[in-house]
């Protein structure tokens, strides 16, 4: 289980990180809190045509942020020996991002097993790809019960794995005055 889930370090520069963070507080709003089913943080969608996408943030970021979870997907193909198409699909779309604050300290905010393939139109994920944009100071882990793993969130690391109901995982809590923040986003089967 652990071959398929890959941590790469320095994906993303510092400064992308930072300016996605200053954008994402400048426009942050009482409509970006997701707050039910356990889930507790604040989300951005980003695209180039979603309707409440934050445009602004594509235009400058877009097509950076595109190559580094190409680049990326790329990458987890060949570390992960994933050769023909029966594997993993040769023709995936990726969907639009979403960039997560998760607040420390959040006395409300509950641990959350899941899986990013189940639910109504999800099932054509094949993978996950998320990318920290800080370091928290404590904890802040994302969590694999299954394969007993904990992957620290370092700022412009990312972390890619399949997105199927085998790879259950959990966002932990963190702690200190620097909150978590993602993006993430999941590549599914191309529609023919």
């Amino acid at each position: 289980m652990i071959k398929y889930i890959k941590v790469y370090d320095a994906v993303m520069p510092q400064m992308i990180c930072n300016k996605l963070i200053k954008t994402f507080e400048r426009n942050l709003s009482p409509n970006n809190r997701i707050d039910g089913l356990g889930d507790r943080y604040d989300e951005m969608i980003i695209a180039p045509e979603k309707r409440n996408s934050h445009v602004d943030i594509w235009k400058e970021f877009g097509t950076k942020i595109l190559d580094i979870f190409n680049m990326g997907l790329l990458t987890y193909r060949t570390d992960c020996g994933l050769k023909t198409s029966k594997q993993l699909p040769d023709k995936m779309d990726i969907e639009e991002f979403s960039l997560k604050k998760y607040t420390p300290n959040d006395a409300r905010f509950k641990k959350r097993l899941h899986s990013d393939s189940v639910g109504e139109g999800l099932n054509s994920r094949f993978v996950t790809s998320i990318i920290y944009l800080s370091t928290p100071e404590q904890r802040g882990e994302t969590e694999f019960p299954a394969a007993d793993l904990r992957v620290t969130p370092i700022q412009g690391s990312m972390i890619i794995f399949p997105s199927t109901w085998t790879y259950i995982y959990a966002e932990n809590f963190c702690r200190g005055i620097i909150p978590k923040y993602t993006l993430t986003t999941h590549f599914r089967a191309t529609s023919l």
